[in-house]
């Protein structure tokens, strides 16, 4: 089987985590029927399960949290663009999981 890409629905919360089975890298972040929606290449060689934290963020509210170790995903339009949410990718960690056993991998970004 080769690499595919697949969409996770996303929330419109503070903080969510998404389990991304054989994860290789994001794609991208659109709305797909008023539902923000991440986009990932999935590779099923790597047999593993990524756990993303997500962040969100409307537009005027505090973003205290977000700091340079995130990393902008996209913004979400909803209700014809009179809402704006913001997403962004804690950095710091990404947590894998292999055959069973809990590793902890640094997700690394370009500048």
């Amino acid at each position: 089987m080769q690499q595919s890409i697949y969409k996770f629905p996303l929330e419109v919360t503070d903080v969510q985590t998404v389990d991304v089975e054989n994860f290789k890298y994001i794609v991208g972040l659109e709305v797909q029927r008023e539902i923000p929606v991440l986009y990932c290449m999935i590779d099923p060689i790597k047999h593993n399960t990524t756990k993303l934290t997500i962040h969100c963020v409307g537009t005027g509210h505090p973003a205290g949290r977000i700091d340079d170790d995130f990393q902008f995903l996209g913004t979400a339009k909803l209700s014809g663009g009179g809402l704006m949410f913001h997403f962004f990718l804690d950095n710091r960690w990404i947590k894998e999981v292999t055959e069973s056993r809990m590793t902890t991998a640094h997700f690394e970004t370009s500048d």
